[in-house]
């Protein structure tokens, strides 16, 4: 199977012109429209009816709790489970008709092209200690292949000053940033908070940002596709664009718990962010978007918060443009403009789970009331609803077992109905919003997920994070600390542990505890036992898994992969991918292959041009080599332009080159392994045509190979004489890196193809 990210990366529509002669405004179409709404408003108005009949059925006054005759303790429990009975189901009301009301407001901006002339950069993290260089190095390859008209400045932004993380930026070819060292970007709190995300973009912008006006930027483990800033600028024609945000989607789809991960985020995704388009104010999502610099030079950059995007789109939104007086806008675009890589194992997701609903849940009681006033009614009733997910999602599980405790202990009814029809209208109320749910899966923004999937796996993992999310309503209620944790990447996943789901062994431990409660009170009714049995089970599912695990993974390892190849454009590596794509090629630097040294030095080539004419004169650009006693990284007057001389390339003789009429690998050991070995304190010098420039063993690893792509030639034409008119035409070759190296084992390349895979 392979997944069509060239369609997904375009469901907001083709690029459009803007009106010229004045200023463009984003707009917008209604997504929920014509047939679409005429097909689900039925079920709308049947969700809605039968959520708001139910809940005023019981709150009726023959339903009210029975206390004449009843021991104190036994009234007082009736009383309490009642009014927990209604905020219970006035809870799932509620979310009955914010689902409803979204899913009609629905809307998606219509791209314009992007406009000329934009000085722009793009940044990405690192975090030495928590994140493997092979990770980042696939985002920072394509990145430097991200398409626009004019350059764009790969930035990484190392919390750790690593060597290694410098070696790997001069090999890339991008430049490298760090605050490591720096008292005035370390403090202990505020926007330049240590050992955070916020404070290390912060810091960045403090020094770099005024060179830019948009920068677009991904999480290190997202890798961005080449289309990510024609999909992404555009919008910033409208002056009062602040931020852009598209969804996030994880590629490493073969872990169970990863698919559940990014089902469980569609309806945020693929629903909530598309309604926060009708006021313009999506929320802002780190993991990728792009944004406006001025506008964040007036916030004081991302806000110093635990989930530093929700607090952040508070402050864009909340502040206005002092060159329209119009308040700031973001928008959210459904194209999938990047491809991420999920938790794989329990004791990340959950943490990634705790640190999001604890940071909601922390905003919404410390700074939600301030900062909602400032905001216009329409993003203050859609950040109202919207941060009203997590403390519902814990408040229901809560109090549904604090209702069973006292129902098993206390004997305690709480409402006073019959049992038949109470079940009736729960199941019809429960069977509305899941069809409305499963209706609303056309919507989807993934690419991942099949035609027709119910999306079951995302509540699945959903039911078992509310443990979790507990804990966080109750963390952020009694304002507890919680430290911000990295989520690994890549073979630096967390191990499981038994004490992974203490949360679950505690809620477990309550529900076996009312239950023998019961049973020694003789209270054990088939009423009161499903509901502890069903909450026992959902805390035990999780570490069954985790037990069975040792099982499921070499079953896994083996199985075929269900990422073989995604169909976007090539991606060519180890050249200066952000040229101008307009124009003639002949104008443009011809590309080369990965790994050439960025260096000043005179870089190592073979005294003759070889076999094929077309690989004559190619030009390695390079960013600037990095200055470990600099603050900050690269300095612009570094960066040098080297001319390498491509030749002999072929261990293929002529002859073989010219019988050659399809994609052709060309493996170059001596010359690529001088042009690796060559930097600042390696001078390389000219060699022979026989690769004498690199000693025996130095050549790369097998695996590691420069492709040219050549299309077949026309039928009775032979190779070469395409090849010529191709020289003549000035036309350049496309080279990319198989980057699968022996020193950086990967589990996601870019192919020789210029297609995204999964190696497993």
């Amino acid at each position: 199977m392979a997944y069509d990210y060239a369609t997904f990366s375009t469901l907001a529509g083709p690029l459009q012109e803007p009106a010229p002669g004045r200023t463009h405004h984003v707009a917008y179409r209604r997504v929920m429209a014509g047939p679409a709404l005429r097909q689900v408003l039925p079920l709308l108005v049947v969700t809605l009816v039968l959520s708001s009949f139910f809940f005023v059925w019981l709150i009726q006054p023959q339903h009210f709790p029975k206390t004449r005759y009843l021991p104190t303790a036994v009234a007082v429990g009736n009383h309490i489970m009642f009014w927990l009975i209604v905020v219970t189901e006035g809870i799932r009301l509620l979310n009955s008709v914010i689902l409803c009301w979204s899913a009609t407001l629905m809307r998606d901006p219509i791209p314009v092209t992007p406009p000329p002339g934009l000085r722009v950069a793009f940044t990405t993290t690192i975090v030495p200690s928590k994140e493997p260089l092979d990770v980042v190095r696939d985002t920072l390859i394509a990145a430097r292949n991200i398409r626009y008209g004019s350059p764009i400045d790969v930035w990484l932004l190392d919390e750790g000053n690593d060597p290694a993380v410098r070696a790997m930026c001069r090999e890339i070819g991008v430049r490298h940033f760090t605050r490591n060292g720096v008292d005035h970007w370390n403090t202990r709190k505020g926007r330049f908070r240590a050992k955070t995300k916020h404070g290390n973009h912060n810091s960045w912008l403090d020094l770099h940002g005024d060179r830019y006006d948009v920068v677009l930027s991904v999480d290190p483990d997202h890798i961005p596709l080449p289309n990510y800033a024609e999909r992404m600028l555009g919008y910033f024609r409208d002056p009062n664009v602040a931020f852009v945000v598209g969804p996030q989607v994880y590629g490493n789809f073969r872990h169970y718990l990863t698919r559940g991960a990014e089902a469980q985020n569609y309806m945020f995704h693929s629903v909530i962010q598309r309604a926060a388009n009708r006021f313009a104010c999506g929320m802002f999502v780190g993991t990728n978007h792009a944004y406006r610099v001025s506008t964040w030079r007036q916030i004081g950059g991302f806000q110093d918060s635990i989930t530093e995007d929700l607090a952040t789109s508070f402050a864009v939104h909340g502040a206005r443009n002092p060159a329209t007086g119009h308040r700031w806008t973001s928008v959210y675009t459904p194209d999938v403009v990047a491809v991420g890589e999920g938790p794989t194992s329990w004791t990340d997701f959950f943490s990634q789970q705790l640190r999001w609903a604890r940071g909601a849940n922390e905003v919404m009681v410390t700074e939600a009331p301030r900062r909602l006033k400032a905001l216009d009614w329409g993003p203050r009733l859609h950040y109202s609803t919207l941060m009203l997910h997590y403390p519902t999602v814990a408040m229901t599980w809560i109090l549904g077992t604090i209702l069973t405790i006292c129902y098993m202990a206390l004997g305690s009814t709480g409402v006073t109905v019959n049992v038949n029809y109470w079940l009736a209208l729960y199941i019809d109320v429960f069977v509305a919003r899941l069809l409305l749910y499963f209706w609303l899966r056309r919507f989807n923004v993934s690419p991942h997920e099949e035609p027709g999937s119910a999306g079951m796996n995302g509540i699945f993992v959903s039911v078992l994070c509310m443990p979790f999310y507990s804990t966080a309503l109750v963390g952020a209620v009694l304002r507890r600390k919680l430290g911000f944790v990295v989520t690994p990447k890549g073979d630096a996943a967390s191990p499981d542990r038994l004490m992974t789901f203490r949360k679950h062994l505690f809620w477990a431990a309550v529900s076996v505890a009312a239950i023998a409660v019961a049973a020694s009170l003789g209270r054990v009714y088939p009423a009161n036992m499903i509901w502890a049995s069903l909450s026992l089970v959902t805390c035990l599912i999780p570490i069954g898994l985790w037990m069975i695990e040792p099982v499921l993974a070499p079953r896994r390892a083996t199985a075929p992969n269900p990422l073989p190849a995604t169909h976007i454009p090539p991606q060519r590596v180890g050249r200066d991918a952000t040229a101008p794509t307009s124009g003639s090629t002949a104008s443009r630097p011809p590309p080369v292959p990965a790994g050439a040294w960025p260096g000043t030095g005179s870089p190592p080539y073979p005294d003759h041009h070889g076999d094929d004419e077309t690989l004559s004169g190619l030009v390695a650009l390079g960013a600037a080599a990095g200055r470990a006693d600099r603050p900050g990284g690269y300095d612009p007057d570094d960066e040098a332009t080297d001319r390498l001389e491509l030749a002999g390339v072929g261990t293929a003789s002529r002859a073989d080159a010219d019988d050659v009429d399809s994609d052709t690998v060309l493996i170059a050991p001596p010359l690529l392994a001088a042009v690796r070995r060559h930097g600042p304190d390696r001078p390389g010098g000219r060699t022979g045509a026989g690769g004498g420039g690199a000693e025996a063993g130095d050549g790369p690893e097998p695996s590691t190979t420069v492709t040219l792509r050549r299309p077949a030639p026309a039928p009775g034409r032979s190779a070469k004489a395409t090849k010529a008119t191709k020289a003549a035409e000035a036309a350049t070759p496309v080279y990319t890196e198989d980057v699968t190296l022996r020193l950086h084992p990967r589990r996601r390349r870019v192919s020789p193809d210029g297609l995204l895979e999964e190696l497993g």
